[in-house]
This record gives C-alpha cells, structure tokens and sequence, in this order.
C-alpha cells in the first residue's frame, strides 16, 4: 500500500540534490522522473512528506536502494492523512463558525425528504416488494424488543 513517509530532517535534501546533481538540472530531473516542479520543490526543502512510490523512482534513479535509506525514515503516515487533517480542521472551523449545526440540518432534512418520496414511489409502482419488506423489518424489529 501507499503511505507518506517522514524522514529525517535534511535527508530528504541529500537525496533530491544528489539526484539533480546527476542529471544536471531540476528540470531534466522533473522530466526523467515525470515530476512536478511544485513537487520537486517541496521535497528538496522538505515542505511536504514524500510517498514510498516516489522515494523508491528517485532511489532508483540515483542507483541507491531504499533499504539504506530504512534507518531514517522516522514515521510512516497513510496515504490519505492529510485528507483526514483537513477534514477535522474543516469541521472544527464550521463549528466555530456556525455552519456545521445549519449543514447537519440541511442533510436531514434532504434525507427525511428523499426517504418519503422512495416510499410514497415503492408504495405506488412496486407494492407486493414495498410490504414483504416492511413487514420483514417489523417483523425482525418486533422480537428484538
């Protein structure tokens, strides 16, 4: 699987600038790897967390293996934990705000109004396979009492 890894500081640095001192230029590294320049640029000054997949090409292409580089990897974090991060943030700012109550609101509300239009529309076009299912909910939730 994919994860973002933390190395230690400036080791990341070492490896990117040995990398563009054998190919000449950040240019021609970002075109021999099919890298962004932004992303080439974040990783030599250690803005952003590199992926295991990316770190592995460059390794590759300066002829180093990742195994060597193992002892400095200080965390490995999930693919998507940036994602998460904001998400969190994003909640905590709309609960400050005031959105997040008027969002919630709004969601069971469209909610509430597309499950009585799919039961006003199973009730009215398929009404055999409408009851056998309520009554097979009722029935479950009659004896869990």
């Amino acid at each position: 699987m994919v994860s973002r890894l933390k190395i230690k500081k400036s080791k990341l640095r070492e490896i990117i600038l040995v990398a563009i001192k054998k190919v000449g230029s950040e240019r021609k590294l970002c075109n021999a790897l099919k890298l962004s320049k932004g992303s080439l640029y974040r990783y030599k000054n250690e803005l952003s967390y590199i992926s295991n997949n990316k770190l592995s090409l460059i390794l590759g292409f300066i002829d180093l293996n990742i195994e060597t580089y193992k002892v400095y990897i200080e965390k490995f974090l999930p693919y998507n934990w940036a994602q998460i991060k904001g998400g969190l943030k994003c909640v905590e700012n709309s609960k400050i705000s005031g959105k997040f109550e008027s969002s919630l609101l709004a969601l069971k509300t469209s909610s509430s109004n597309y499950m009585k239009s799919w039961h006003k529309n199973m009730r009215e076009n398929f009404p055999n396979e409408y009851y056998n299912l309520q009554y097979s909910r009722f029935k479950k939730n009659k004896w869990r009492l």
